[in-house]
């Protein structure tokens, strides 16, 4: 029951795909339409219509504010837009977490704000790891003082450290997590305290010592160049700012992020074909998020990170007809990605010549958009599954 409960409010969090604004959530569904009742269809188009002039939903929401880093990141530091941007389509990052932004939230439930009861098992297995790391070192001392004794090179300054050694092993080893069962209750609320407060003693001047609470956040939400421009060129939710001041249009990020990559402003830059695969598979209903940690270029969510592991792995591949695959490489990527159970997935990107390329960027008649969108019309993705040949699977 807690599994379907936990499943339920999950569905509730994440119930919007994307961080856009619906009509249908301002001004309602589109009334259903009955072919016997002629007033239905009259209200029908009346409504429709009504709903056309009005303006659009998405217009009027202030756009979220995505900070341009001096080292090239999109970084997203109010906690409201944090929380949107994850909850509404799972993009970026914390840089202090997984991968939602928990930060804070970890941090203040360490800090002792709802009692010792809240710590989690993990603080818990941390906490254990921790005495007996520092009981390891003391019991290593400790042996090679032994050692020296039975070798006869002990001096007498290291002859008294060995007794008080091993009485201090001796104490460390009745106070170990294991042997330490009918222990008071109040000391050892005190000792993970003290364990939790000697953790962030150097975070104490964001810490509100009364509230036990961090009162500013460390952490922000990093987005990957072409999370940050199809939220920007895709869905005009954000407004990126380089420099605290300077506002970049559509333009000028597709610039600036081709110039980060080899060959600039090319039809077979990686950008152009990771935001191509990117937004090709965005406009099916994936959830596309970063696959750096399996060595490829994407991973394909059905919903999310919260609901299922990916199910693909996806490879970008220029397809030119001058850029050979390494297949000594794509047999590795097929071993690693066969054993965290999940498909490769090959994805072809043929690119534009460069002449019609060129005509397209230097064309003054056509707007920012207008260029961008017919660059990206003039690729194509084919997809193709990679599977692993295993001879005890098909042999006869």
């Amino acid at each position: 029951m807690a599994r379907k409960r936990n499943s339920k409010q999950s569905r509730q969090v994440y119930s919007q795909p994307l961080p856009v604004k619906l009509s249908t959530e301002l001004y309602g569904p589109l009334p259903s339409i009955f072919p016997h009742n002629p007033l239905s269809w009259i209200y029908f188009g009346f409504f429709y219509l009504k709903c056309i002039i009005r303006s659009s939903p998405q217009s009027t929401i202030t756009p979220i504010k995505v900070h341009l880093l001096v080292d090239g990141t999109f970084g997203v530091y109010d906690d409201a837009d944090m929380l949107q941007l994850w909850q509404q389509g799972f993009f970026g990052k914390g840089t202090l977490s997984r991968s939602d932004p928990t930060w804070r939230e970890r941090t203040n439930t360490r800090l002792q704000t709802q009692g010792i009861a809240a710590l989690t098992l993990e603080d818990v297995t941390r906490k254990r790891r921790m005495e007996r790391s520092a009981f390891k070192l003391q019991r290593a001392l400790l042996q090679e003082l032994e050692m020296k004794a039975r070798q006869n090179i002990i001096t007498e300054a290291e002859s008294l450290q060995l007794e008080a050694q091993k009485l201090k092993v001796a104490a460390m080893r009745k106070q170990t997590p294991d042997n330490n069962e009918n222990s008071n209750n109040d000391n050892n609320d005190n000792n993970a305290k003290e364990l939790v407060f000697s953790e962030y003693k150097e975070l104490l001047d964001i810490i509100d010592q009364e509230k036990h609470t961090v009162v500013k956040n460390l952490e922000f939400l990093q987005l990957q160049p072409i999370e940050a421009f199809f939220l920007q060129f895709g869905l005009e939710a954000i407004d990126i700012i380089r420099d605290s001041s300077k506002h970049m249009n559509v333009w000028d990020t597709f610039v600036y992020c081709c110039e980060q990559h080899t060959g600039g402003l090319i039809p077979e830059n990686k950008f152009i074909l990771d935001y191509v695969t990117y937004h090709h598979f965005r406009s099916h209903g994936w959830c596309v998020r970063s696959g750096i940690k399996f060595g490829c270029d994407m991973l394909l969510y059905v919903r999310g990170p919260p609901f299922s592991h990916a199910e693909h792995a996806i490879t970008v591949i220029l397809n030119d007809g001058s850029h050979n695959v390494d297949w000594f490489d794509m047999g590795t990527l097929a071993r690693i990605i066969h054993g965290v159970k999940k498909n490769l997935l090959l994805v072809y990107v043929d690119v534009p010549l460069k002449e019609y390329f060129k005509l397209v960027v230097e064309n003054d008649q056509l707007s920012d958009r207008e260029k961008i969108l017919k660059l990206l019309m003039s690729y194509k993705v084919t997809e193709v599954i990679y599977r692993r040949w295993v001879p005890n699977r098909t042999r006869d």
